[in-house]
């Protein structure tokens, strides 16, 4: 047992130091992989908000472009007092004919004009002029209050005139004394700056005025813009801790990686933001067919261990079956061949005593006789109990040698222990009953021969313990049995 139990514990020690630098080696690569994904989508938000900047750029460069174009045509005609519906029609399409030839600022979005009052006065998509008042948009009070500011960006709306999701680009158009007579502005198609944009699955880009209004945004079902009023950045995101006119590289914040840039020259922030859940689940997925490995290996590894086990087991019992005796479980005579050796060379190591008792018990055959064999078998395996019972440390050893005979190996023990084991055993079987079948308890003796063998330096143990307590057993009896001697 104390065998089977040391062989467990060195298995499941193995088992689990194994499992450990498994688990640790496949944590370190998942760790580092998981490092490479948030330093990748870090350094691919960066590139998007990039690629986003630049974008906006041209879309508005080209859109400053074209404006400029059809406000120098407008100019003219207020300058010749020509400044009427149908002449700033005429401008609007032939200007924006002429320089989309070589632009796709038409694709953007509708050109409209307005009139001191915001009224609508053109429209570049040739549709009839409706009653439509821009007095209070922001790009509209923007340049009218301001006389200095060249150009407007609005925030992002229902556009009053084509129901689409859209942001202004506008200019102010001035009169002969070079004041405010209205605004030129093109209606940038939120859905056509989008659809030039890169960015990655999951990944959401917005574009923030100075003052916090969301010019576009590419997360989709969330923002609904009101046809009155902008949107807050702050509304929308407002976990995040981002100071708006600050160029930033990327961070974590609050469960996101955000990128940001600014520009100056437009006065709009740019953000790239993608949640860690979301890298989190492409990381597992990428990933799955290393923690698939890596749990298939663990199962296997596991079952080869529980195989090992069992096979020991196996082994193991087939060991105690071929070295234990069935009828009293005691190690049998081919067990005492093999532990006898170890005991004469750990005493010859240790320069100690050793003493066998050979047991027999006393009138066995009339026992056998009178009781039957059945009842024979009772009285020794009471027998190998008691024995077992006056052996207290761990490392005496009982045997049964055959028949009613048994072997008692003492190590590291003189004349004087070994007698005072040989009388326990003669008092503990002489006032022990012993239940039988069919008949009242009974009681028996036995007779003990001992042998003891001095280890000297130098001077080897005779290997002779065995014959030497057998013969001393015989003289026990002929002494009158119920005794012991050496």
């Amino acid at each position: 047992m104390k065998i089977r139990r040391e062989f467990k514990i060195q298995l499941i020690v193995v088992y689990l130091i194994s499992t450990l630098f498994a688990l640790i080696g496949t944590g370190i690569m998942l760790k580092t992989q998981w490092e490479n994904s948030i330093e990748s989508a870090g350094v691919t938000a960066t590139k998007d908000i990039d690629i986003t900047s630049s974008t906006v750029k041209y879309i508005l460069s080209n859109g400053s472009k074209l404006l400029d174009f059809i406000n120098r045509d407008l100019h003219q005609l207020i300058i010749e007092n020509k400044y009427d519906h149908l002449a700033i029609q005429q401008t609007i399409s032939n200007s924006a004919s002429i320089f989309s030839i070589d632009n796709d600022v038409q694709s953007y979005g509708l050109i409209i004009v307005t009139d001191i009052n915001g009224n609508l006065i053109g429209r570049s998509d040739g549709q009839p002029l409706t009653d439509i008042n821009f007095q209070d948009r922001f790009y509209f009070q923007a340049l009218k209050n301001n006389s200095d500011k060249k150009f407007v960006i609005g925030p992002l709306l229902i556009a009053r005139t084509t129901g689409k999701q859209i942001f202004h680009f506008a200019v102010p158009i001035k009169d002969k004394q070079d004041k405010f007579n209205g605004v030129l502005a093109l209606q940038v198609d939120e859905e056509s700056v989008i659809n030039l944009l890169r960015n990655t699955p999951n990944e959401i880009l917005v574009a923030v005025s100075d003052n916090n209004d969301i010019i576009f945004s590419t997360q989709e079902n969330n923002i609904h813009p009101n046809p009155n009023s902008a949107i807050k950045f702050t509304d929308i995101f407002s976990n995040l801790n981002v100071t708006l006119g600050k160029n930033e590289h990327w961070n974590l914040d609050n469960d996101m990686i955000v990128a940001h840039s600014h520009s100056p020259m437009l006065h709009i922030n740019f953000f790239s933001m993608q949640l860690i859940a979301d890298i989190r689940t492409q990381f597992f997925s990428s990933n799955k067919n290393l923690i698939f490995v890596e749990i298939i290996s663990q199962i296997i590894f596991t079952i080869l261990m529980l195989f090992i086990y069992r096979q020991y087991l196996k082994s193991e019992q087939t060991r105690l079956v071929s070295t234990t005796d069935p009828l009293t479980h005691l190690p049998n005579r081919r067990a005492f061949d093999e532990r006898y050796e170890i005991f004469l060379k750990e005493s010859a190591r240790n320069n100690s005593d050793i003493c066998v008792l050979f047991i027999d018990i006393d009138k066995f055959k009339n026992c056998n006789d009178e009781y039957g064999h059945e009842n024979g078998d009772l009285v020794l395996q009471n027998l190998a109990s008691i024995l077992q019972s006056c052996l207290r440390r761990p490392f005496d050893f009982c045997c049964r040698w055959g028949g009613e005979e048994l072997v008692v190996v003492l190590p590291d023990t003189n004349e004087t222990g070994a007698s005072n084991v040989a009388q326990q055993i003669l008092d503990t079987v002489r006032n022990t009953p012993i239940a039988i079948n069919g008949h009242a308890p009974i009681h028996i003796t036995v007779s003990i021969g001992i042998a003891c063998a001095h280890n000297k330096a130098h001077v080897p143990i005779q290997n002779n313990l065995v014959d030497r307590a057998d013969q001393a057993m015989y003289r026990a009896k002929q002494a009158g049995r119920d005794r012991f001697s050496f």
